[in-house]
């Protein structure tokens, strides 16, 4: 099964700003088959328990911030690899296809298997 790694910007009031999420689609607002989002959380980044965090740190990526800036580390997904005329709010979503362990946790499918 294919798993990536979502950076979506979210332009509604209550949830302002960058998102990153682990589907199990790179469609637009689709949830997981087991009803879920995905969203990992700004506290699972702060407290080291980003299920994505092994990604991040392959590909030099930090996460400063909340999610409110273009430049706190969420939005350089959207930006390094975005998906062609996908755009939410006037920015880009980005996306990596991952490999999910039986934990949750992320790791960078092998170049050579990318399909974006």
């Amino acid at each position: 099964m294919k798993d990536y790694l979502i950076a979506e910007y979210c332009p509604g009031p209550f949830y302002m700003g960058w998102h990153l999420y682990i589907r199990e689609s790179k469609e637009k607002q689709k949830p997981n088959a087991d009803g879920r989002w995905g969203w990992i959380r700004h506290s699972q980044i702060v407290n080291d328990s980003n299920p994505a965090q092994a990604v991040l740190d392959e590909l030099g990526i930090k996460i400063y911030g909340d999610g409110s800036c273009d430049y706190d580390g969420i939005a350089e997904i959207a930006r390094r690899f975005p998906i062609p005329r996908e755009r939410i709010g006037g920015k880009p979503r980005g996306c990596i296809e991952v490999e999910v362990d039986k934990y949750g946790n992320a790791k960078l499918k092998p170049e050579t298997e990318q399909e974006i």
